[in-house]
């Protein structure tokens, strides 16, 4: 299941927008591949 995140390009990313995808990636990590997961 491809997941793409994307957020306009700044210098500072605001922190709830940070959280939320910390929160995305926590959630999803199990359902991702995991050759796409550990490429981080």
């Amino acid at each position: 299941m491809p997941v793409t995140m994307l957020y306009l390009r700044q210098r500072h990313v605001p922190r709830r927008v940070q959280a939320f995808m910390g929160w995305m990636e926590a959630l999803l990590t199990d359902q991702l591949d995991p050759a796409v997961s550990g490429a981080r």
